[in-house]
């Protein structure tokens, strides 16, 4: 109440007449006012940068390493790139709880295998190619691939 009284003071001033006149402002107020406006600005673009920076740090997306890191801990736990990519597209490692996720993963999982149970079909690999490693035959003994040989012909 008391500031506004002041207020009202400084804005109005009585003439020799009494009667109440507007106060023209001064040199002085004018310059006050000039200290008082720069200072604003100057903390208005301060906070400015301030959130141009916040916004800035917002948009890079924090959790990149996270999603890696994440994806690396799938891969690391048996799941394949089009599982991994497949997880992460609905949530990443929380997702591995869903039971329609589980369905799905499964799903290709057998897809997998039915392709890859059609490729060694139609193979040229002979049978004890599909049994032995190269390596294996490579170290077996002799005497051991011969009734490996003998067996096949009957």
């Amino acid at each position: 109440m008391e500031d506004e009284q002041k207020i009202e003071d400084s804005e109005t001033s009585q003439n020799t007449d009494g009667e109440a006149t507007e106060n023209v402002p001064t040199l002085e107020d004018y310059k006050e006012l000039e200290k008082k406006n720069k200072q604003l600005f100057a903390r208005l673009k301060k906070t400015e940068e301030e959130v141009q920076k916040t916004k800035l740090k917002s948009d890079k997306p924090e959790s990149s390493d996270d999603g890696w890191k994440e994806m690396m801990e799938l891969r690391v736990e048996g799941y394949d790139d089009k599982e991994v990519e497949f997880l992460m597209r609905n949530g990443g490692k929380k997702a591995k709880e869903d039971a329609l996720v589980k369905t799905a993963i499964n799903a290709m999982r057998e897809q997998k295998k039915a392709e890859n149970a059609a490729v060694d079909d139609s193979s040229s690999k002979s049978d004890i190619e599909r049994k032995y490693t190269l390596e294996q035959l490579r170290e077996m003994p002799t005497a051991e691939m011969e009734k490996i040989l003998k067996t096949m012909e009957n």
